[in-house]
């Protein structure tokens, strides 16, 4: 993530050495013993994936399963997975219960992007992804609505939808235009501005009820979605 080292992986093979600079990726598959040192003062991302995360993307892109092991990597130029990397240290540090939902989905786009780049995993060009009809749609959406102020898994979403959690992800975003997060965040923040115009619910109340959790969190989520802080918002709409 910053800064850059001589690093030395030590297998039951050999060993070998790179240079890793900001951006760069070094990827150890499950079940390999490694021994890794580092010459230098890196700001480094330790990141662990499930190997079960791993083989169900390999399965749900339509790979075979003895293509979906994962070829170890040092210090590779990766900027999907920098960027990633980012998002995933901001959603951690985000108290809000909408982060549980986005650390899914992050740890899903990483698998299937270590899939494609450094396995044996491919999408047909031929295969149709499966959509989400009104019906499910709808009753997701009211699924989200009903539990608000919890914190809602991935997988949950995908149940309902009779669909893996890789492909309800693409097709729930083709049928709103927004992630499942995205969407949750929405949710959330239509319902904070309701209360808002028709309670006297105290900020704090309204995060918590709404499932964002600190009020600051709250605040920071309104004021980037509605272009005003929730205060502000109140005493327009003179509640």
């Amino acid at each position: 993530m910053g800064g850059q080292s001589l690093v030395t992986d030590k297998t039951a093979h050999g060993h070998r050495q790179a240079w890793c600079l900001p951006g760069c990726v070094s990827l150890t598959p499950a079940g390999q013993p490694l021994q890794r040192t580092w010459v230098g003062r890196p700001e480094a991302m330790v990141i662990l994936l499930d190997r079960t995360l791993i083989l169900s993307i390999a399965e749900e892109l339509g790979c075979q399963r003895t293509g979906s092991e994962l070829c170890p990597q040092l210090g590779v130029r990766d900027p999907v997975l920098h960027n990633l990397a980012h998002v995933l240290l901001a959603t951690m540090a985000d108290p809000g219960c909408a982060s549980t939902l986005m650390v899914d989905a992050l740890a899903r786009a990483m698998g299937a992007h270590l899939q494609q780049s450094y396995g044996g995993a491919s999408v047909p060009h031929n295969q149709s992804l499966p959509s989400v009809s009104s019906v499910r749609f709808r009753r997701t959406v009211d699924f989200m609505s009903a539990n608000i102020g919890r914190s809602i898994r991935l997988a949950e979403l995908a149940d309902i939808c009779g669909l893996s959690k890789t492909h309800f992800g693409r097709a729930f975003k083709a049928a709103s235009g927004k992630t499942p997060h995205g969407y949750l965040v929405w949710l959330r923040v239509e319902q904070a501005k309701h209360l808002l115009e028709t309670t006297s619910m105290s900020i704090l109340e309204i995060a918590d009820k709404c499932g964002f959790g600190q009020p600051q969190y709250f605040a920071t989520v309104f004021q980037r979605e509605v272009g005003i802080t929730p205060t502000a918002w109140r005493l327009e709409k003179g509640s």
